[in-house]
């Protein structure tokens, strides 16, 4: 867990140690380390700042990125689920 994309150099090396495993993973912003979901306010100076992020990792591999408003939880924001797909 991430609580926000301000920790995206942790998150991209949390995604580059999973490309270094066999069972992929991932990596969610906008939620606290104890569970807490607080979401993310998604722009677009953050999708381009996460898109970039990405771009960077070698090997290249397959990371879906889904940004979901999650129902019936208090929380304004949607939440970043960067996705490794083997």
């Amino acid at each position: 867990f991430k609580n926000s994309t301000g920790s995206i150099n942790a998150g991209m090396q949390t995604i580059c140690a999973f490309l270094n495993g066999d069972l992929g993973g991932m990596v969610i912003f906008g939620v606290k380390d104890n569970g807490e979901i607080t979401g993310q306010d998604v722009s677009d100076k953050t999708r381009t700042s996460i898109a970039e992020e990405l771009k960077k990792i070698e090997p290249r591999a397959k990371i879906n990125t889904d940004y979901i408003k999650l129902e019936n939880i208090k929380c304004q924001y949607p939440i970043i689920i960067l996705k490794l797909i083997y």
